[in-house]
This record gives C-alpha cells, sequence and structure tokens, in this order.
C-alpha cells in the first residue's frame, strides 16, 4: 500500500511539475516570437477572456472561466451547493498550452486540478415498540440511531490532450466546444485511471 501511495504521489506530482513547465517554456517562445515577429504577434497575441461551463473528473464542474494569452492559458471552475441536508462543492484550476491551430480547430495540453467536497446530514431517530412471535410471545424493541455526517473531500489531478472547436472570425457563432482526455491520480492519490472532460465557452473578442 505504501509502494502504492509513493507511485500515485510521484505522478501527481509529476503532472503539476509537467504542467508549469510547459506554460513556462511556452510563455517564453511566445516571447522571443513576437519579439522577432512584431507584425505577426500583433494579430496572434491579445488577452482573450471567454465565461462558460466545463465537466470533467480533473478540471472540475459548473461555471468556468478561462483567460488565454499568447497560447498559454488557464480556467478556473466552482460549484456550490447547499440544500440544508448535504454541502457539495467542486474547485478547478486547469492550464492549457497550445501545440497547433488551424481555422476551426485547436490542439492543446492540459493539466487539471479539482477539489471536491461533499458532506451529507443524517438526520437520527428512535422507534421502540414490541414483536409477537408464533407462541403469542411479545418482545420488546427499541431502537435509536443518533444523528450523523458523511464526508468526502479529495483531489483529482490530470494531465492529457485536448481539442478546441470553433469558428476563428466567429462568423456564425462566438462559441468554442473543448474535448479533453488523459491520465490522472484520483480521490487524493489513491487511485489511477483515464479521465475526460469537456467545456463551452462564450468568447468575447481579443484585447491587443
Amino acid at each position: 500500500m505504501k509502494n502504492r501511495m509513493r507511485v500515485l504521489h510521484n505522478l501527481t506530482a509529476f503532472f503539476l511539475f509537467s504542467g508549469f513547465l510547459l506554460l513556462s517554456v511556452k510563455a517564453q517562445d511566445a516571447d522571443l516570437t513576437a519579439s522577432s515577429s512584431e507584425s505577426k504577434s500583433s494579430t496572434t497575441s491579445g488577452i482573450r477572456h471567454e465565461v462558460g461551463a466545463a465537466a470533467g473528473f480533473s478540471t472540475g464542474f459548473g461555471p468556468a472561466y478561462r483567460i488565454l494569452y499568447k497560447g498559454v492559458g488557464a480556467m478556473v471552475c466552482f460549484t456550490p451547493i447547499n440544500t440544508g441536508s448535504m454541502e457539495l462543492y467542486s474547485s478547478g484550476l486547469t492550464f492549457f498550452v497550445t501545440l497547433n491551430e488551424t481555422q476551426n480547430t485547436k490542439f492543446f495540453l492540459y493539466q487539471g486540478n479539482h477539489y471536491f467536497s461533499q458532506v451529507e446530514y443524517y438526520e437520527g431517530y428512535s422507534s421502540s415498540g414490541y414483536t409477537y412471535n408464533g407462541t403469542g410471545t411479545a418482545s420488546y424493541y427499541n431502537n435509536y440511531q443518533a444523528p450523523y455526517t458523511d464526508k468526502q473531500m479529495f483531489w483529482n489531478n490530470g494531465f492529457g490532450f485536448g481539442i478546441e472547436l470553433f469558428q476563428k472570425e466567429y462568423n456564425t457563432s462566438p462559441f468554442g466546444f473543448l474535448a479533453m482526455c488523459g491520465l490522472a491520480s484520483m480521490r487524493s492519490f489513491t487511485r489511477a485511471n483515464f479521465t475526460a472532460e469537456i467545456g463551452l465557452f462564450y468568447k468575447f473578442p481579443a484585447k491587443q
């Protein structure tokens, strides 16, 4: 068990390190490209803001916001739910690095970090009475269950590839659809499995 935990911990650390490393390399490359080709970067750089919704094991789920700049970006995702008997929170932070972009598609790497928390509150109960058997005798019973809570709190961390479908010039729609898949450590480094994520975003015009 200790060896398994150590492997999963190292896997997650690799995911995080790879994500930050890719962002650093991409940002440095973008700066070098911008300085050597100012005219080209004036049309492809610029900060872009996007709002929408996302759902995934390692990205989190719920309303989301993305910011993109020179081929790198980040997304935050958050969902708070409180029904009185249940509290659920999903918080996600994901990083993106663009590999290739065409007129209607974008291929990228992503590294996702998802914190999930759910607490359910159960009321206690008490019941008593008699049960009768076939001989006519009775047995008294008294059942009691104290109030209790059921908690789930864990991290999911993933790393993989993704594709985004959109209209580059937004002639027909300013929306973009994301689909991602990869590998992830689940439930705070106790499991490893494949992961999948999706997202739909409204793209605001880029700001130079």
